[in-house]
């Protein structure tokens, strides 16, 4: 390797390239190793950062590492601006790129117009991937990410839902909620629609009261160069029930879902008035009672709300419903009428072996305790009972997985710790595994031959934070082994859909504390190990140039 070829390396071209290496270098290995090594991984990066610098030679070196230290700063201080668009931020960023260029002029050595260039590309890949959702290049690609501004900063995360696409049979598309910001006259308007429908005189209502804390309900489809969003069809929300939406800071907030012309929108109120809440809370001997009771007065008043909008009148499943404590409805066009300690249907699934009964079981869930029954053409009973303690209860996040590839469903309960639970032929429960770490939590599953991949946020592997990361794993001879990581902790409300692709499932997700929506599918490029082997390939260059020089001096 001549002067002139080492020259040639330091090209714009080659310098953009080195640049977002580094970014995404940092975020999925650097970052990914303090998060799961805790103090280890401290350790391990400090390992990796001199053995790269050794590679180099000494008179090599200083470029090498001023270089790498610009690109990484340069990155982080884009990131605090590449999502804002506010005028006042654009001063500041061009205030940032001006000294970023003139530290980077006198500090690393380069021209201007290459570092600048630097920033540019940097910057463009931030607008599209802001900086922290990189880390999901270690097994996904980014299919879209939604800014779905807000009027209420305190609202944790914004609900997100799939429903099927009309446009695009066997598709799907997202739904969920826009922040709208009142007009004028908008008050005056709804008077006057509170007297043509009287019926709906209660949520217009609260509507008006609540002008300052509305939403849009949206729907996003993708279309040939961008995501496009729409206003959510009566249609497309009749697929969905009240709760996919409208349980936003449940149940202290109501939400009151209202039909104007075109859209559908979403008004939030308190569910009591705040003197109410606070005294609630402040009674510990009653607060579990109290609780219970404005959940049922909130979940009914929505309920009946939704149903007013939307016309979806029940919560059915494959033609069942839940209805007096009976199981009820048509399956396969025969009758069903049992009685069941359920409330709620968790679906149809195949949870005995198929030798035992080909046909598929519901599951239904009621106070901590779950229900399997069997289905016509066998005589409708309930085969299995699964009760949850005082200690440890049941909740309503249960995820089913086909661990084995058999076509036979078994139970991911969300208890503290999670469990595995089966159901063997005798109609007994089997515990097949127990979560070491109480924060563990399953959250959907992508489907594939040999067994489901469950998708699960876990905790690191030596950190003692309960903070948890995105994972998938598949389970073997009693052992969930891992297959990938994310180290994202703030994905909430994780489903599996197919919204770009009809075979390949990808992974929409909500984002705690950010009120942005994710879409996530599946890498036909291993990111992580290209980055991985631009670190080996950078240590290889680096030691090459070394053997270059000592043979040079030795002449």
């Amino acid at each position: 390797m001549t002067e002139s070829t080492w020259r040639r390396w330091l090209s714009v071209p080659f310098l953009i390239l080195y640049a977002l290496w580094v970014m995404v270098f940092y975020q999925l290995v650097f970052t990914a190793w303090t998060l799961q090594y805790s103090y280890f991984g401290i350790l391990l990066v400090i390992a990796a950062s001199l053995l790269f610098m050794y590679a180099f030679p000494l008179r090599d070196r200083r470029l090498v590492v001023r270089l790498t230290l610009f690109c990484l700063m340069a990155s982080i201080g884009i990131a605090s601006f590449a999502g804002e668009s506010l005028i006042w931020r654009i001063i500041d960023f061009i205030v940032f790129v001006g000294l970023a260029l003139t530290l980077g002029r006198v500090l690393v050595g380069v021209r201007t117009l290459r570092l600048f260039f630097i920033i540019v590309a940097l910057t463009i890949v931030q607008i599209f991937i802001p900086l922290h959702d990189l880390r999901n290049l270690a097994f996904f690609n980014v299919r879209y990410i939604g800014h779905l501004a807000s009027p209420d900063p305190q609202v944790p995360s914004l609900p997100v839902a799939a429903v099927s696409d009309p446009v695009r049979p066997g598709m799907q598309e997202i739904v969920t909620l826009r922040g709208h910001r009142p007009i004028k006259d908008e008050a005056q308007d709804l008077v006057h629609l509170m007297n043509q429908n009287p019926q709906a005189g209660t949520t217009i209502e609260s509507a008006i009261q609540e002008l300052q804390h509305s939403y849009d309900v949206v729907a996003i489809r993708p279309g040939r160069l961008r995501f496009i969003t729409h206003y959510a069809t009566q249609r497309e929300l009749s697929q969905l029930p009240f709760w996919s939406l409208g349980l936003m800071d449940f149940p202290f907030t109501t939400s009151h879902f209202l039909n104007l012309q075109d859209r559908t929108r979403m008004y939030v109120s308190l569910s009591a008035d705040p003197g109410t809440l606070l005294s609630m809370l402040l009674s510990p001997g009653t607060v579990a009672q109290s609780m219970a009771d404005l959940s049922l007065k909130t979940a009914s008043t929505e309920a009946q709300n939704w149903k007013q909008v939307t016309g979806h009148q029940i919560d059915v499943t494959d033609g069942l419903s839940l209805q007096g404590g009976y199981l009820t409805g048509t399956y396969q066009g025969l009758p069903v009428h049992v009685r069941t300690r359920g409330v709620a249907i968790l679906g149809v699934y195949h949870l005995l072996p198929q030798n035992v009964d080909a046909n598929p079981q519901v599951v239904v869930e009621g106070n901590n305790v779950i229900q399997v029954l069997s289905l016509p053409p066998e005589r409708p009973h309930v085969i299995a009972t699964l009760k949850g303690s005082y200690l440890h209860p049941l909740t309503t996040d249960v995820v089913f997985a086909d661990l084995t590839g058999k076509h036979r469903d078994a139970l991911l309960v969300n208890t503290v710790p999670a469990q595995i639970f089966q159901l063997t032929s005798a109609g007994e429960w089997q515990r097949l595994w127990v979560s070491g770490r109480d924060s563990f939590r399953f959250e959907t599953v992508f489907p594939r031959k040999g067994g489901d991949l469950l998708i699960a946020n876990a905790p690191s592997l030596i950190n003692t934070s309960p903070t948890r990361y995105l994972g998938g794993y598949i389970y073997h001879n009693g052992q969930l082994q891992r297959v990938f990581r994310v180290y994202y902790p703030n994905y909430v409300d994780l489903q599996t859909v197919h919204v770009t692709s009809a075979t390949r499932p990808e992974l929409l997700t909500s984002v705690f504390a950010h009120q942005e929506i994710v879409l996530l599918g599946l890498q036909r490029v291993p990111w992580l190990w290209l980055i991985e082997a631009g670190y080996v390939l950078a240590i290889a260059v680096g030691l090459a140039r070394r053997l270059q020089l000592r043979r040079r001096v030795l002449r």
